[in-house]
């Protein structure tokens, strides 16, 4: 995901670059492999492969799953606010995102209430559903800049989630970005590492590691 942009009755702009990084101990077998031999990769957790005999993802290498310029460019967005009326969207822009690669870009106005997005990297393809079983941490290049304090977001508020497509319930989320970043609304570009096992599933839903396909962000705030 290259880049996101947010805006409460102002600029606000979050912009993110993501990837599914693969565990550690498989960098490290990676590194630690001889020139020209193969890395002996440590099998992913959850046990081994299904009965069908599906091939196990390789996790020795990061996952992109969208980039804005050649992973998925046909992916597709939705946005929303829960205060009417209110105005949003949510489309790629050029030179939006880190070193002025394409991003995404969210704009919001709204005078309070909750707002978010979802950037679907298949266009609700399911079958295009990435695989993440296996992977350990969720990558996103994240900046925050306001035209002033009072119409920035409350950076505990901000919550980032993914969705997978084997059904509408499936879903995973976190709250409260600080934690990985705590400069993380000082207006530069910083790299969060979220550890998915930090990201839980919502009241009455499920998980599918195996069919990863959105990245939601959202907020909520009694001011504009």
């Amino acid at each position: 995901m290259e880049m996101f942009s947010f805006l409460p009755c102002g600029l606000v702009c979050l912009a993110a670059t993501g990837c599914l990084a693969p565990p550690p101990e498989a960098v490290a077998a990676a590194k630690s492999a001889p020139e020209g031999s193969e890395a002996s990769v440590p099998e992913p957790s959850g046990g081994p492969p299904p009965a069908d005999d599906k091939a196990a993802p390789d996790v020795s290498k990061p996952l992109v799953v969208w980039n804005g310029d050649d992973v998925n460019p046909t992916s597709k967005g939705w946005s929303d606010c829960d205060t009417k009326p209110c105005v949003s969207t949510v489309e790629p822009a050029a030179k939006s995102g880190s070193k002025d690669s394409m991003g995404l870009e969210f704009r919001v106005d709204i005078s309070k209430g909750w707002a978010g997005f979802g950037w679907n990297f298949t266009s609700w393809y399911a079958p295009a559903a990435a695989d993440a079983t296996g992977r350990k941490t969720l990558k996103v290049m994240l900046k925050i800049t306001a035209e002033n304090a009072d119409l920035a977001p409350a950076v505990d508020a901000l919550q980032i989630g993914l969705r997978c497509a084997k059904t509408k319930q499936c879903n995973t989320g976190l709250q409260n970005l600080k934690k990985y970043e705590p400069k993380i609304a000082d207006g530069q570009w910083h790299e969060l590492s979220i550890p998915l096992g930090d990201m839980k599933p919502e009241k009455g839903s499920i998980w599918d590691p195996g069919s990863v396909w959105e990245l939601n962000l959202s907020r909520w705030s009694p001011y504009p």
